[in-house]
């Protein structure tokens, strides 16, 4: 436990005749955001069956999101719940969690290190913008739905893995602009990546794409000014039969694709 030394103001205490001495009338103990202590802020579900993580109060730096709250489990870090949080470093979230909504960590620029639950469901927009200090991130095999832009600007992302069996069959816009991984392995199972999806990350030199994929959007490959491989797990016909934009060649500049034996 924590002890602390009060000073109480004489104008605070009034004489108690009935014991001859000191009694105290009245305090109020205000807290900075550096000593304030640190709790989530709950609303329980529209069925009310569980509960959100809607915010939090206090200086939030290590944290952990319990399972269950009042009997119930915890399903959701909500809508801007840690916007912004720049003192949150590390946050476990328990498997439980399967939405992770629009802006909920975007701009936690300290935040160094997530691993995502395993029954996550999806992801909203803007989720993990702007953490700039995440090294990598896994996307576990029950993922259903990214948003857009839910991984951009996170300039210290080198590592990115989908889980094997993954269900999400659609990339988002601008999923993974200005990241600086070199490698990536889209997939089997996906069917088509995002406008604009990988945009400035001048690191990347290596991509893999699964025999599953019909369509290359719109600028998936621009502004990729280290990319040397494309792997492509089918045939060179199966390739050809795949959708590309306008401008793929001219994107994909000098690197090589190469296609299963």
């Amino acid at each position: 436990p924590a002890f602390f030394n009060i000073s109480v103001p004489q104008n605070m205490m009034a004489m108690d005749p009935m014991n001859d001495g000191l009694y105290l009338i009245s305090m109020v103990i205000e807290y900075t955001n550096e000593t304030a202590p640190a709790y989530p802020v709950y609303a329980l579900s529209e069925d009310k069956t569980s509960y959100i993580v809607t915010t939090f109060s206090g200086l939030i730096v290590d944290f952990v999101i319990p399972e269950y709250y009042n009997g119930l489990p915890v399903t959701e870090i909500g809508e801007k719940a840690f916007k912004e949080c720049t003192s949150l470093r590390s946050i476990v979230l328990p498997d439980t969690i399967t939405k992770i909504a629009n802006q909920a960590f975007l701009n936690c620029s300290s935040l160094t290190g997530l691993d995502l639950p395993a029954n996550l469901v999806s992801i909203g927009e803007y989720a993990f913008f702007g953490c700039s200090s995440i090294t990598y991130l896994h996307l576990p095999a029950s993922l259903e739905s990214i948003g857009d832009w839910a991984c951009s600007y996170m300039t210290s992302m080198t590592d990115i893995t989908f889980a094997e069996g993954i269900k999400v069959t659609v990339l988002p816009a601008f999923l993974f602009t200005y990241t600086v991984f070199t490698t990536i392995r889209l997939p089997e199972g996906l069917l088509e990546t995002g406008f604009d999806m990988f945009q400035t990350n001048l690191a990347l030199t290596t991509v893999y794409l699964p025999v599953s994929l019909t369509t290359i959007a719109d600028s998936t490959f621009c502004w990729l000014d280290n990319l040397s491989d494309i792997y492509y797990a089918g045939t060179e016909a199966q390739w050809n039969a795949v959708t590309k934009y306008d401008d793929f060649i001219n994107d994909i500049g000098d690197a090589v694709i190469h296609f299963a034996a």
